[in-house]
């Protein structure tokens, strides 16, 4: 199987999936290929998403759902000195129609 390397000068890239009041986070530290997953409830600041993250090495990069939410989060994070990127969620395509024939057809 061949090997593909992931070049970045971010360390460890962290998702961030905000609700009303939690925060579910999923992390992958590109330089070791570990990944942690972790919530974090009664609606954390960024702070404290941030501590969250502590374990990682290197620098981080953050990335939170567009919304105002999720905004909110990543001017707070951005505030700190940390790179965060908000990305737009998008809705699942869905399987095309394919007409299925039927008696009347024949």
């Amino acid at each position: 199987m061949q090997e593909h390397a992931l070049r970045s000068e971010h360390a460890t890239t962290i998702a961030l999936d905000q609700h009303a009041r939690s925060v579910t986070l999923a992390a992958l530290d590109l330089a070791t290929g570990e990944t942690r997953v972790g919530r974090l409830a009664d609606c954390p600041s960024a702070e404290l998403i941030v501590d969250w993250a502590r374990w990682a090495t290197g620098p981080l990069r953050f990335a939170c759902e567009s919304g105002p939410c999720g905004s909110r989060l990543a001017r707070d994070i951005r505030a700190m000195g940390i790179d965060c990127d908000i990305i737009a969620v998008t809705l699942p395509l869905k399987k095309r129609q394919i007409p299925v024939p039927s008696k009347r057809d024949d």
